[in-house]
């Protein structure tokens, strides 16, 4: 137990001086990808990719929201390990950050297994019965004098 609180309270530097972290590339490639895909979805993707899709729009509004925030802390974190600042450089921080992101995936893959078949059904179902139920009339106003 003593080893591992060690190994995760501890900056990379401080166990080993000649360490350096070398994953930054990778991590910055995915931090970087997540916020340009969450930028244009909010710009532009939205409309472009899902349309009228109500139950679509929402899922990538959660999921991308989501990723996006994630991101931004990841980016944090890499400027504070790139820096090698005391507080938030310690392993602890970067494995939370990757058990967040692993639960954010869980948790969407067993919405995706569990929950979003039925919504989908529901969604093209209420769909179905609007493109069949009649219209209401549109009431005409009355224009003056024409008693």
């Amino acid at each position: 137990m003593d080893r591992l609180v060690a190994y995760l309270w501890n900056s990379d530097q401080a166990a080993d001086p000649s360490y350096k972290f070398h994953l930054f590339v990778p991590w910055m490639i995915f931090c970087g990808a997540a916020l340009v895909l969450w930028f244009y979805y909010n710009v532009e993707g939205r409309k472009r990719f899902f349309g009228s899709h109500r139950i679509h729009k929402y899922l990538a509004d959660k999921i991308l929201n989501q990723v996006a925030l994630a991101a931004v802390v990841g980016w944090t974190l890499i400027f504070f390990v790139y820096a090698d600042a005391n507080l938030l450089s310690y392993r602890l921080w970067r494995v939370m950050w990757l058990a967040w992101i692993a639960i954010i995936a869980i948790y969407w893959i067993q919405f995706m297994i569990r929950t979003y078949p039925s919504w989908s059904r529901a969604y093209a179902e209420e769909r179905t019965k609007a493109r069949y139920m009649p219209q209401p009339k549109a009431k005409r106003t009355a224009k003056a004098g024409s008693r």
